[in-house]
């Protein structure tokens, strides 16, 4: 007789849920929520200090680049001028004039250092302000042409 017999057998699972356990991790997921905003908020507060640093670095450099094209050199250059036609005229020795010109050359050398230096901080301030998706696409195009 029970050859003739089909056994059929279900299983259901049902998850059982503590109360306890749902609002541990409710907690838990919150305080990883909060966590995680409280590092954003670090992160652009740390940028934005970077940002006013890099500002206030490039605004010296300008000013002092400015100085530098402005009033030094010419003055020097001037200084060089009248120590030439010094020399010229038997009135300046030759050491003064070559002083007068070392002095040129090293404000000259100054400036091209300081244009430098400032166009340095505004490439690590674009940096910042672009992000590395922007400059990643933009390296890209470079490499492709």
């Amino acid at each position: 007789d029970r050859d003739n017999m089909i056994s059929l057998q279900a299983n259901i699972s049902l998850p059982i849920f503590s109360r306890g356990k749902q609002r541990a991790m409710a907690r838990s997921m919150d305080a990883m929520s909060r966590s995680s905003e409280a590092e954003v908020a670090q992160l652009r507060r740390d940028i934005y200090a970077e940002l006013h640093t890099l500002y206030l670095r490039a605004q010296r450099l300008q000013q002092s680049l400015y100085a530098y094209r402005n009033q030094i050199i010419p003055a020097t250059e001037d200084a060089y001028r009248t120590a030439l036609a010094g020399y010229t005229a038997n009135r300046t020795s030759f050491t003064a004039l070559s002083n007068y010109s070392l002095a040129l050359y090293r404000d000259r050398v100054t400036a091209n250092q300081l244009e430098n230096e400032l166009a340095r901080t505004l490439a690590e301030a674009d940096r910042y302000v672009r992000g590395p998706i922007e400059q990643t696409s933009r390296y890209n195009q470079s490499q492709s042409e």
